[in-house]
Parts: C-alpha cells; structure tokens; sequence
C-alpha cells in the first residue's frame, strides 16, 4: 500500500495535485483528518468561551462589591454635604 493511502502511487510526473490523489484514494482518512481538524479548533474555542465565562462571574463579583463601596460612599458624601450646609447656616 502506498503512503497515500490506496493502492498504488501517483505518477512521478502527475499534474493531479497531491490533494486530489489523496481525496480520490483516501476520503475517509482526508475526512477524519479534516474531522479532527475541526474538533481542535472547536476545542479551543470552546476553551476560550469557557475562560471569558469564568471571569465573567468573577468580574460580577467585583461588580457586585464595587456598586455595594459606591453606595456607601455616596451615602458619606450627602451626609458630609448636609454636615456642611449645616455648620455653613450656623456661621451666618
């Protein structure tokens, strides 16, 4: 058997190119070769979903912090704005 997957070799000086005679001898091993080909993109894409989605929680959470800080410090500062109205109305 040859290298290519069926019996016999191309011709030395064949125009075909190599795909073709691999796709005419061998589609089921150019189909699992191309299968896996796609699986392994599909893998790392799916792998890079997977880390986006990962600190998509972890960013929520920070989120959910950083909006808690937020509203403590807005509540400081309207009371530190009426502590100043107030000492500004006993100066006059």
């Amino acid at each position: 058997m040859s290298p290519l997957c069926g019996p016999g070799r191309p011709q030395r000086n064949s125009v075909l190119p190599l795909f073709s005679v691999i796709n005419r001898q061998c589609p089921a091993a150019l189909a699992e070769h191309c299968e896996e080909a796609h699986q392994a993109r599909w893998a790392g894409e799916i792998h890079a979903l997977r880390e986006q989605a990962r600190s998509f929680g972890e960013n929520a959470h920070r989120l959910a912090v950083l909006e808690a800080d937020l509203r403590d410090r807005s509540r400081e500062l309207a009371s530190a704005y009426l502590r100043i109205a107030d000492l500004e109305s006993h100066l006059r």
